[in-house]
């Protein structure tokens, strides 16, 4: 039953705070590879102990240079 609770928890992580549902790409397989980012986006701020994705994402929304250093990029 853990397998549905994360599930769900990540649909509606990437559906709220992503805007998954109000995506309107729909060629090719732009849906399923915008879908697997969201996922590694996701997985990157949990795996950083962000335990809100909203407060993850306004953090380093707010900073180039941070969610650069995050992706392990060199900051401009």
């Amino acid at each position: 039953m853990r397998g549905a609770t994360i599930e769900n928890q990540d649909h509606c992580v990437r559906d709220e705070t992503l805007g998954e549902d109000r995506c309107q790409l729909c060629s090719g397989h732009s849906a399923q590879a915008l879908a697997a980012l969201r996922n590694a986006v996701l997985d990157v701020l949990r795996y950083q102990g962000w335990s809100s994705i909203p407060a993850a994402i306004r953090h380093y929304g707010a900073s180039v240079h941070k969610t650069l250093t995050l992706l392990g990029a060199p900051a401009p």
